[in-house]
């Protein structure tokens, strides 16, 4: 009966409106069958639908909140709706107290670290080499190949002997690949020896995701990480009080010399590109690395804040495309700390 009314519906639609009528059905028809065929032909399956989730998922119990179910089963996928689009390729943010997840963008993806690589070298240097005021000659034989890589410097010069301090500074605040090389070949005896041993400790630290080929940073094939490995890397390394004071330090100058008669300024990466360290009206950016070795790593940040009484370690990956990109890294990290407290409200 419907099939019979709509025929003669249609009918009478023909006789009365003619040709005119009979176009627009054939034009309907014809974009009817495009958008199958492109449906068919080239399905794009949706993306999550974020504003649904953080509806649909209940607020987790206080117990429930250190638990791996939270990070990873509701506490990660409503955040991610709250924080939105980002910059970063990858990133995870982590309460430093308890290691629990509050955000997390494929934390397991593998990626070239550049220089957050520095953080390993820095913090074996502490430990192997506990005198800071031992003087470190610098090979001449270093300085040619990592000008050639157009490695950042802190302004050392070869031939001169360094303080143990001025070089964990010089590798920390400006990134200075000839301060990383220097403490390196303190260490190890050569970088490649160095090498081995920052593997091993990737090992004992449970970075399972991380392959180290040198010392600097500088984009390698064989080396890689993760956002969760630096994760790790960093609340271990936070532990140490001279790595956090390092870490946290906005500039360091150092005593003058011969090579030096004012001395050589240093200013954190990561401070030389904000107008205020002050997160919204929540807390504080107290400190961080910066990394960049081109389109292959991205720009890249590991950074400690303050939100609420309480500290919060970020590590971003892979943001960007070149030197000439705004601080797009920065960006990410001041929009994702200012959200922790709507993160735990929820």
């Amino acid at each position: 009966m419907f099939v019979w009314a709509f025929r003669c519906r249609l009918r009478g639609l023909t006789q009365r409106y003619g040709g005119a009528f009979l176009a627009l059905l054939a034009f309907v028809n014809l974009v009817a069958g495009i958008a199958l065929l492109t449906a068919y032909f080239f399905h794009i399956p949706p993306g999550p639908d974020f504003a649904a989730l953080s509806t649909a998922l209940p607020s987790p119990a206080a117990d429930l909140r250190q638990s791996v179910a939270y990070e990873d089963g509701v506490l990660a996928p409503r955040a991610a709706a709250l924080v939105g689009d980002i910059y970063s390729a990858r990133a995870l943010l982590t309460e430093l107290s308890s290691g629990r997840v509050l955000y997390r963008k494929a934390p397991e993806e593998r990626s070239a670290p550049a220089s957050l690589t520095k953080m390993m070298t820095i913090i074996l240097a502490l430990e192997a080499l506990p005198d800071l005021d031992e003087e470190i000659l610098l090979p001449e034989a270093i300085f040619p190949p990592l000008h050639t890589a157009g490695a950042s410097m802190a302004g050392f010069q070869p031939g001169e002997r360094v303080p143990v301090r001025d070089l964990l500074y010089g590798a920390m605040l400006p990134s200075g690949a000839e301060a990383a090389v220097g403490l390196a070949c303190a260490v190890s005896g050569s970088e490649s020896d160095f090498v081995q041993r920052m593997n091993e400790k990737a090992g004992e630290l449970g970075m399972t995701e991380t392959r180290f080929a040198n010392c600097t940073g500088l984009n390698h094939p064989g080396q890689w990480s993760t956002a969760r490995d630096m994760t790790v890397l960093l609340q271990y390394a936070l532990q140490n009080e001279m790595f956090r004071e390092l870490f946290t330090r906005p500039t360091y100058r150092t005593p003058s010399n011969e090579y030096h008669p004012s001395g050589i300024s240093m200013v954190n990466t990561m401070f030389s590109q904000v107008r205020t360290a002050r997160i919204e009206e929540v807390g504080y950016l107290l400190g961080g690395k910066t990394g960049y070795d081109g389109p292959v790593s991205g720009l890249c940040l590991a950074s400690l804040a303050e939100v609420g009484g309480e500290e919060y370690i970020l590590i971003t990956l892979g943001a960007g495309h070149g030197e000439t990109s705004p601080a797009l890294h920065l960006l990410d990290a001041f929009t994702i700390y200012s959200r922790i407290p709507e993160m735990l409200s929820m």
